[in-house]
């Protein structure tokens, strides 16, 4: 008997999954979020339609009620066109990094020290 399972992995605009606080403030309806006013949908679609409703909203919940949904909530706040607003006047976007787990390895520290570790290794031959 052939188990598919199905992983679902909320990814950011540089790839790397959005962080529990961000989907957390996602899901939060007092959420604080400005929403850019110039339409990035194509025009005509459903998703255009919605994004025009719900455009000027203020926070999560007010954009749900104006026909917004989770795909085009995480989806623009993954592409820039939302930004999460703290109410300490800081501001969310979707490339906020989170750290990395205890015990990861650093792939570009790694990579880094190997390529300068080459260069410096061909720059003292070639003298």
């Amino acid at each position: 008997m052939l188990k598919v399972f199905l992983l679902v992995v909320v990814r950011s605009a540089v790839g790397m999954p959005l962080s529990e606080d961000q989907i957390s403030a996602l899901k939060n309806g007092e959420t604080i979020i400005s929403i850019q006013t110039e339409n990035p949908k194509k025009a005509g679609s459903k998703a255009w339609e919605r994004f025009e409703k719900y455009k000027h909203a203020t926070t999560i919940a007010e954009a749900m009620g104006n026909s917004a949904n989770w795909q085009d909530l995480s989806g623009d706040f993954e592409k820039g066109y939302m930004k999460i607003v703290d109410t300490g006047d800081a501001t969310m976007t979707s490339s906020t990094k989170r750290s990395a787990p205890e015990g990861t390895p650093d792939r570009e520290a790694h990579a880094r020290a190997k390529l300068q570790t080459y260069a410096i290794g061909s720059s003292s031959s070639c003298a």
